[in-house]
């Protein structure tokens, strides 16, 4: 599980996290459940962002089969969050 410090409730850029975080890991049809779980690198693979009154969370989780190190999971992670963002930006 990986997660970052966002914005409250509330804020403008609630609805854009909010987004992100169904493309990334809502469904079966989800970014990270496709790279993941599909592949069979992963049992399961979800993103979430709840914002409360004072700050908010972006939690990425990812479940890995038996036999990986979470260190190597990690930069697996990040690497395809970094695949994701460059797709994007094209």
């Amino acid at each position: 599980m990986m997660t970052y410090p966002t914005i409250p409730h509330m804020h403008p850029d609630e609805a854009a996290l909010d987004c992100l975080a169904d493309i990334l890991g809502m469904g079966q049809s989800s970014y990270l459940f496709k790279k993941f779980v599909e592949t069979q690198k992963a049992i399961y693979a979800s993103a979430s962002h709840p914002a409360a009154e004072h700050a908010g969370e972006f939690t990425l989780r990812v479940l890995p089969y038996p036999g990986q190190t979470l260190a190597e999971f990690e930069i697996e992670i990040r690497n395809t969050l970094d695949e994701f963002h460059a797709s994007r930006s094209e």
